[in-house]
């Protein structure tokens, strides 16, 4: 779709991973520590009651990277990623500054300072 179009396009490289559509490792995190971006989207694997955003192992690093160098955060979550954790944190919701999801955020994580857009 990209070859007959006028959009610009940079890749990571590094190892993909085909289950998250991303590319991970060295070389990825490389690359990212040159870029300098006005926003980053992301979607995590889970958001626990405490607003701890979490991801797995092999992403962990590439979302770090991206958040030290983009001025602002969004973040993506469905209401399946609510109540969820896995074994490593990028951030605290308090550092992400847009959460766009399809319903409503719980209750213990509303009074962050979001950005919320939902439906």
């Amino acid at each position: 779709m990209l070859a007959g179009s006028d959009v610009t396009v940079y890749s990571t490289g590094g190892r993909f991973l085909h289950h998250s559509n991303s590319y991970v490792g060295e070389f990825a995190r490389k690359m990212l520590n040159g870029i300098n971006a006005d926003i980053m989207f992301f979607s995590p694997r889970g958001i626990n009651s405490s607003g701890k955003v979490t991801v797995s192992s092999t992403e962990d690093d590439i979302h770090k990277a991206m958040m030290e160098n983009s001025s602002k955060i969004c973040m993506i979550a469905d209401n399946s990623k609510f109540d969820k954790a896995f074994p490593f944190t990028i951030c605290n919701i308090t550092q992400v500054d847009y959460l766009i999801t399809d319903n409503p955020i719980p209750a213990p994580l509303e009074h962050n300072g979001l950005i919320v857009a939902d439906k």
